[in-house]
């Protein structure tokens, strides 16, 4: 899968690959030519009189990616987030903060962010001997620009001497494999504990090209566990367990991971709770359908029409999203060649067979759902530090300018030669 240049192990200080999510956090290296993954932990911390505490449970800061680099003017009006941190919301100078609930010190996202980031840097040299001094960090696709510099800030107050900064989806695409010798178009699913984004890349021969994106920022693993306990308490099944506690989400999250593998689940502690498939697939088919729509997006905006979307196009019908709207036709020669599902939510029961039945296609095994960005970041980690060969990767912004730029040229030209 990587072309490897150098067996050797990395030299002290060399770059390492970084998933900073929302929900869970991960650190990865190269080691003989292959990217492993050296550290997980959930992305929480609490603030103390003494060091801060990180992959803690509660009382702690949770979610801080959500705000990093977001204005409390941006912020203060969404609904969702309100609903999210409720009083722990707070404003400094017009900056989104958070209150931690242990202490009542108002921190920063990227304060609670770096503090992250510190303790995965630790792991990683308790782990390999090296302290990382460069770092590939995966950040979401839509992250406009004062998103990225606060987690630029972020690394550098933990010492990260260089950054680069890459899409998840990219991360992604590396992780699994872009040596091919033939291009193909890919279909990226990533769903977090609390994101979904979704982005189509083209791949193939060392290259790897962000050609459309969507994402649903407040849609993802989490949402399912609330509308498990939601269902449970409306059946009575709660055993006891307000349906507002954090013991029950956490019973609810335990349920939900056993059924990827099993049919009926069950815990015993805090309180015996059961939980069939069939109740599963019940509480998630309305957000399975609201996951949708960001595939439905990206397909549209690179014409890729999805075979459970389209109604009767092959008798002359229109093509239709599952939202109403016309779907675009596709493109010559632009049909998916390959899905990606990525990110622990993305092994919920149901889901792989939805998306394989939107897609027409089966979702690629090679890589776990949950260590494919920190991976891929890994991999690109590798070729800055020689130790993997050169992949040249291409944002959907950048594909967007050479995009415009090749099209004046080429109307310059058209032009020219009309005189």
């Amino acid at each position: 899968m990587f072309a490897l240049l150098s067996p050797a192990a990395l030299s002290p200080g060399a770059a390492v690959g970084i998933d900073l999510g929302t929900t869970s956090s991960s650190i990865a290296v190269v080691r003989d030519g292959a990217p492993k993954i050296v550290h997980s932990l959930p992305s929480t911390v609490r603030f103390t009189d003494s060091a801060p505490l990180v992959g803690v449970s509660s009382p702690c800061i949770r979610s801080a990616k959500r705000l990093i680099g977001r204005s409390f003017t941006e912020v203060q009006n969404e609904p969702a987030v309100r609903a999210h941190f409720g009083p722990l919301l707070e404003n400094t100078d017009d900056a989104a903060a958070l209150r931690c609930p242990s202490s009542d010190q108002t921190i920063s996202p990227e304060e609670a962010s770096a503090e992250i980031l510190r303790a995965l840097l630790d792991a990683a040299e308790a782990e390999t001997g090296e302290r990382a001094d460069r770092a590939v960090i995966g950040v979401p696709a839509h992250f406009a620009k004062p998103q990225r510099d606060a987690t630029r800030a972020a690394a550098a107050a933990v010492g990260l001497e260089s950054v680069k900064l890459l899409e998840e989806p990219v991360c992604a695409a590396l992780a699994f494999g872009v040596s091919g010798a033939d291009d193909e178009l890919a279909i990226v699913f990533d769903l977090g504990g609390g994101t979904l984004d979704v982005a189509l890349l083209m791949v193939g021969g060392g290259t790897c090209e962000v050609l459309s994106s969507a994402g649903e920022p407040w849609l993802g693993g989490d949402d399912v566990d609330t509308a498990i306990v939601k269902l449970l308490a409306k059946e009575e099944a709660l055993g006891g367990l307000g349906a507002r506690s954090g013991e029950a989400l956490a019973a609810a999250r335990a349920l939900k991971e056993q059924l990827t593998v099993r049919k009926q689940a069950e815990v015993s502690e805090p309180a015996s709770i059961t939980l069939s498939r069939k109740q599963l697939e019940a509480a998630s088919k309305p957000l399975f359908t609201a996951m949708q729509a960001p595939v439905i997006r990206a397909c549209e905006a690179s014409g890729v029409v999805l075979p459970g979307v389209v109604e009767d196009i092959g008798r002359g019908g229109k093509a239709r999203s599952l939202g109403g709207r016309p779907a675009a036709r596709p493109r010559a020669g632009h049909s998916l060649d390959r899905l990606l599902l990525v990110g622990a939510a993305s092994r919920l029961h149901g889901l792989p067979k939805m998306l394989e039945s939107l897609t027409g296609l089966r979702a690629d095994t090679g890589v776990k759902p949950e260590e494919a960005v920190a991976l891929g970041a890994a991999v690109q980690a590798g070729v800055l530090d020689g130790a993997l060969e050169q992949v040249d990767c291409i944002g959907v912004l950048e594909a967007a300018m050479i995009r415009g730029l090749a099209s004046g040229k080429r109307a310059s030209q058209s032009k020219r030669r009309g005189r």
